[in-house]
């Protein structure tokens, strides 16, 4: 059972295994991105920065800390546009479960405002479109020369199934129940590239359902 107090980190144990999947999907079978001006023009970095130490690649998500990667990174028996992928996919994983966690238990909260006693009940609700990004910086002797950022949104129509209430003199407990949550993963546009935003309109990348059982998780209101 989770801590009632805070049931933050078991909801992301539940959750991140299927939004992993469902980013993954997204990035890495979409043949699409790998023909997009920008992402041919990082891949070129990539490229270039195998034939010379005097060139750095650099990938930072929505976090302070920058992390840098170099082509080590990419395996030597998969294509470029592949390595590059996985590292798009590790940078959004280190955004989006925590964000889609916090809305959930946010939208949950609010939607049982009001129920007092002992029920059983299920939740359909939307969350906020979830915004995250990747930048890629092109450093050329530790000076920074070209840079590229990469806006994607995560919009998410959630239910939950067989919630259920307690409620005493002392505290209100909910049951989380099962969740079912279609995805639609986005790119918005590009930045950056030669002051250009090349994605006019967002294009859909993939959409897709999970499921998740979160009936062993208690949620103190």
């Amino acid at each position: 059972m989770s801590d009632i107090s805070n049931p933050m980190p078991e909801v992301l144990h539940k959750i991140t295994p299927p939004l992993e999947d469902s980013i993954s999907s997204a990035i890495k079978d979409n043949t699409e991105l790998s023909y997009l001006q920008e992402f041919q023009e990082v891949e070129e970095w990539i490229k270039e920065s195998a034939n010379s130490q005097n060139i750095e690649n650099f990938a930072s998500p929505i976090s302070p800390v920058q992390d840098t990667y170099s082509t080590d990174t990419v395996s030597k028996v998969d294509s470029v546009f592949s390595g590059l992928a996985n590292k798009i996919v590790e940078k959004l994983m280190q955004q989006i479960p925590s964000y889609f966690g916090q809305l959930l238990l946010d939208n949950i909260k609010i939607q049982t405002q009001g129920i007092e006693k002992s029920v059983k009940f299920d939740l359909e609700f939307t969350l906020d479109p979830i915004k995250p990004y990747v930048e890629f910086i092109k450093k050329i002797n530790g000076v920074e020369v070209l840079k590229l950022k990469a806006l994607f949104q995560i919009d998410s129509d959630v239910k939950m199934f067989d919630l259920g209430f307690l409620s005493n003199e002392d505290q209100r407990i909910i049951h989380l129940g099962n969740l079912l949550s279609h995805l639609k993963i986005s790119l918005l546009q590009f930045r950056g590239f030669h002051n250009a935003i090349s994605v006019d309109e967002p294009k859909v990348l993939k959409e897709l359902e999970f499921e998740k059982d979160l009936s062993e998780i208690n949620y103190s209101l």
